[in-house]
């Protein structure tokens, strides 16, 4: 479908689309499963998120959207309502002091935009935000296996460049709260790692063979309790 037969709008009390707004002018064809970012300020993009991919961007005038609650639909020619969403803050995670600046996700295209848990808050891990970029809580697949794996079981950070520090992947349902802590042989905390770390759906933290006052721990063997 053609950017320019797509329309955006808000949705009033009766269901009834209000603020309508023209997508695009340009005749971009969006092919399936494509996505495309549609932002009123291409400067705003770039001064609040690292990685901007400006082929994905598109400018437009969007629909007024409040942070606390709100609504958007996408119209057809016609004026129909093909999709539409009402979202409001509470749609974030409760874990999260404060959601300012916090991106709510769909997590799935293939699951339904009015399942209030087919969205969530975007990734701490990337950056609150993924403007131009997938999703960080996308998962087309319902249950995914939680998996935590080291990518090796020892590290040795000597400065000489191999195993300087200890890598650990995560493979997580959307939505997942991380706790890390690397405890020593006797099972004493000598490492916070993470703390109601908000993860992506796949990922990595590091431990660099340091404890909680940056000094290096000694040579032995170590627990990782995540």
């Amino acid at each position: 479908m053609s950017l320019s037969q797509l329309y955006l709008s808000n949705v009033d009390d009766y269901n009834e689309p209000e603020n309508i707004s023209k997508t695009s002018d340009i005749s971009y064809l969006l092919a399936p499963e494509e996505y495309i970012v549609l932002t009123e300020s291409y400067e705003a993009q770039k001064l609040f998120y690292s990685t901007v991919d400006r082929r994905n961007s598109f400018l437009v005038d969007l629909p007024s959207m409040s942070d606390d609650e709100g609504s958007i639909a996408i119209l057809d020619t016609a004026g129909s309502i093909i999709d539409q969403l009402f979202y409001s803050e509470s749609m974030h995670h409760p874990l999260l002091d404060d959601v300012e600046g916090v991106s709510l996700e769909r997590i799935s295209p293939y699951a339904s935009s009015d399942n209030l848990y087919n969205w969530h808050s975007a990734a701490e891990s990337d950056g609150f935000a993924t403007p131009t970029k997938v999703n960080s809580q996308y998962n087309e697949t319902a249950n995914p296996s939680n998996q935590i794996e080291l990518k090796s079981e020892t590290l040795s950070p000597d400065g000489d460049g191999f195993e300087e520090f200890l890598q650990i992947n995560y493979l997580f349902n959307p939505g997942t709260i991380l706790n890390v802590r690397i405890l020593n042989r006797n099972g004493k905390m000598v490492r916070h790692l993470a703390n109601n770390y908000a993860a992506s759906t796949s990922g990595f933290i590091t431990w660099d063979g340091t404890d909680d006052n940056q000094h290096k721990v000694s040579t032995g063997i170590y627990i990782v309790l995540a």
